[in-house]
């Protein structure tokens, strides 16, 4: 899966543009800048037994936000920094029987709404 980062008017002279997240199909989650050339992909440091998909950006991009599975089968929302290593990813599991499968930050960047399935409904 590829998710496009926005560049807004503060951080494109930063980054020098769009930058991709890239989950692959070995469960990698990786950064791209593909108006760079010979930039190298950077890795994100996923946590340990995270299987992500549902990708999204944070508002200004300074953090990725997706769901995983672990080896359990068990769900969890997670949010990772991408520009300051020294955070530590957060993961909170998600209620039992909820099916994500769709995320949206809100634009002042203080919540993000998790789309799934409970019990057979739409759930928010």
């Amino acid at each position: 899966w590829m998710y496009l980062d926005k560049p807004s008017v503060t951080n494109v002279a930063e980054d020098r543009g769009s930058r991709l997240a890239v989950c692959s199909t070995d469960y990698q989650v990786h950064i791209l800048k593909p108006f760079s050339p010979g930039a190298n992909p950077t890795l994100v440091h996923v946590p340990a037994d995270c299987r992500p998909f549902s990708l999204c950006w944070g508002p200004r991009g300074d953090y990725l936000a997706f769901t995983a599975e672990n080896a359990q089968m068990l769900l969890s929302f997670v949010l990772v920094p991408v520009r300051e290593h020294a955070l530590k990813p957060i993961v909170v599991p998600l209620r039992s029987r909820v099916v994500p499968h769709y995320l949206c930050p809100s634009p002042c960047g203080t919540r993000i709404a998790v789309l799934g399935k409970l019990h057979a409904r739409e759930a928010l």
